[in-house]
């Protein structure tokens, strides 16, 4: 076990009751978008419910149900930017439509995640780097099919009673959602999320879930 994984691992022991919470909700996994753009000018609101859940390599593991917000604003043609609340966290992020064909929409969607957990003694804050690519495989008039892949970069800080310590490690992953258009201004999106951390002993960590966008 090397240095970095050895302090990751004694940062997440030493705040393992504020890990358990941050289960509920911490890193956002979902995307709750297309990588077409949300059109100029237009505020798109949705509201995700979702199973969020880790399974270790031994076979363990648990879920728990979440709850996330998102607002989506349209700045240009290509350009849209959107903030996500959720449990315990917020996020930011920004995508770039870089190709829109009939055949295919790609999306650059980089963001930041940022969660804070504190109890009488401990707490700990987690800041989550993203780079997301997306891309839009089929569109018709009725859905639209999307694919991801993502790298991030997570970076803990924490403190119990009165020791304090950093780490910081890399992840990986990946998800494909369907956006179901049943109105001009209704859609609904089931998607499914999986992250990964490069250490070869990390677990999986998921989404499942679906979000209404209006």
């Amino acid at each position: 076990m090397n240095a970095h994984h050895s302090s990751l691992v004694g940062l997440v022991g030493m705040l393992a009751p504020l890990i358990g919470l941050c289960l509920a909700g911490c890193p956002s996994l979902s995307t709750l978008h297309t990588a077409r753009t949300t059109p100029i000018g237009r505020t798109e609101i949705g509201v995700n419910a979702a199973l969020y859940g880790v399974r270790n390599g031994d076979g363990g593991g648990g879920a728990l149900p979440t709850a996330e917000f998102q607002l989506r604003h349209g700045l240009s043609d290509d350009v849209d930017l959107g903030i996500k609340v959720y449990p315990f966290g917020i996020g930011l992020d920004g995508s770039f439509m870089v190709e829109a064909s009939d055949s295919v929409v790609v999306a650059i969607n980089p963001g930041v995640n940022l969660i804070r957990l504190q109890t009488d003694s401990d707490n700990l804050t987690v800041t989550y780097l993203w780079l997301p690519l997306l891309a839009d495989v089929i569109t018709t008039r009725a859905a639209t099919v999307t694919i991801g892949a993502r790298v991030g970069y997570a970076i803990f800080s924490g403190e119990s009673s009165g020791q304090r310590d950093t780490a910081a490690g890399l992840l990986y992953g990946g998800m494909v959602g369907i956006k179901l258009r049943l109105a001009e201004r209704f859609a609904v999106m089931p998607e499914l999320d999986l992250l990964r951390g490069t250490a070869a002993d990390t677990g999986t960590l998921y989404n499942a879930g679906i979000a209404f966008l209006f």
